[in-house]
């Protein structure tokens, strides 16, 4: 089939605009802060001071609102942007994701800014449950003061200075299938809020799995701790599936994350 000069420019004028279009749409959300295919969820607590935890609904990948405990906003920001949530006693807050995840043959970040504002206590932090089932656990693990994780336990640990903030980052590995293989966790801390994701994980690891425990799936996160209520600041909480997402969303250098 033949087509005169005057069909081609007809036919390009109306094709290549609308594609061009779809094409910068789609950069857009990408580029601009909407979507991530990288990252699972991402909770900046950016709530009205004063405000309880519960009941708020923002963030991304979630399937829900917070529900219990008795955590609130507070007004002191760990770096620029959102606010922080103020935990630390023994009344947990849950919020079911988005999507049921699996370590398994998976590598996954978490990392968040913390401060403890006084040492007084025994536990505080982020977990990762299934159900009713604690699976990984992330923060000031049982009676160290120090920054680790549980679920499998730590080798060593960050001690945890009074009213210092600090960027953790966690990579959970996960080898084989869930019902023989394997899972380690490495943790690094550090009071430089600007650091280059890479540069962090160059060096050895702050704390680093005791053992090995076997993959775990998971499908709700929950705050929680025994120090005195509101002594355990966190704020950008965000698990990913590369580092520089991770890390980069917690010190608020972007906010891309999943929509619900």
């Amino acid at each position: 089939m033949r087509y005169t000069n005057a069909f081609r420019q007809g036919l390009m004028s109306a094709f290549f605009p609308r594609f061009f279009g779809v094409i910068f749409s789609v950069f857009l959300a990408v580029g601009g802060g909407q979507l991530s295919a990288s990252s699972l969820f991402f909770e900046p607590f950016s709530y009205t001071v004063g405000d309880p935890l519960t009941g708020q609904g923002d963030g991304t990948g979630f399937g829900g609102a917070w529900s219990g405990g008795s955590t609130t906003i507070t007004s002191a920001p760990l770096a620029p942007g959102a606010n922080s949530v103020a935990i630390g006693n023994t009344d947990p807050a849950f919020r079911e994701l988005s999507t049921t995840y699996s370590t398994a043959g998976n590598s996954y970040y978490v990392a968040f800014l913390c401060s403890l504002s006084n040492t007084s206590g025994a536990w505080a932090g982020v977990s990762f449950f299934s159900g009713g089932d604690e699976k990984l656990f992330f923060g000031i693990p049982l009676a160290t003061n120090a920054l680790g994780s549980d679920y499998p336990r730590t080798r060593m640990a960050m001690p945890i200075e009074q009213g210092t903030t600090y960027l953790v980052a966690y990579s959970v590995t996960g080898t084989g299938d869930e019902a023989t293989g394997n899972l380690a966790i490495k943790m690094w801390a550090t009071t430089d809020l600007g650091v280059d994701p890479a540069a962090l994980v160059s060096g050895i690891p702050s704390a680093e799995s005791q053992e090995t425990q076997a993959n775990c799936s998971f499908d709700r996160i929950r705050l929680a701790g025994d120090y005195e209520p509101g002594a355990m600041k966190i704020q950008g909480l965000n698990a990913a599936t590369t580092l520089a997402e991770a890390v980069n969303a917690a010190v608020g250098k972007n906010s891309t994350a999943p929509s619900h």
